[in-house]
Parts: C-alpha cells; sequence; structure tokens
C-alpha cells in the first residue's frame, strides 16, 4: 500500500491548510521531510525503549484520572 510515495504524499488542500495550523510536523510534512523527522523519532519507538515508557505513561495517566470528578 505505502510503496508508492508519490500516491500517499500528505499534499493538497486540506493538509496545506493543517500544515498552516499545525506546523510542518510528521503528521503534516510531505515525503521528504518526514522521512527526516520519522528516521529521527524511530529510535524512540523501539520495543525496548516503549517498554522503559510503561511506568510513565502509567503514572500521568493515573495522575490525570484523578483530575477528574463525575459528569466531567
Amino acid at each position: 500500500m505505502l510503496v508508492d510515495t508519490r500516491t500517499f504524499d500528505k499534499g493538497g488542500p486540506q493538509y496545506d491548510r493543517l500544515r498552516t495550523l499545525m506546523g510542518d510536523g510528521l503528521v503534516t510534512s510531505r515525503q521528504d521531510t518526514h522521512r527526516r523527522q520519522r528516521r529521527l523519532l524511530q529510535p524512540r519507538f523501539h520495543a525496548t525503549r516503549v517498554a522503559a515508557y510503561t511506568g510513565l505513561m502509567a503514572s500521568e495517566t493515573a495522575a490525570l484520572c484523578d483530575t477528574w470528578r463525575p459528569g466531567q
């Protein structure tokens, strides 16, 4: 599905508007910029690294949930 980079490049009026709002980040950037950004971030998402984040993610989630009140 994602073999042809031209077919799945993020372009067009909708992405242009999103890029104006959100900047040229990983979600909105075109192929060349996306590839460079993805390669910079990819090591942080290796399975062994993600496993090390689970404790922090759990404590942050619990802290946020503790601030919620019934009906919110």
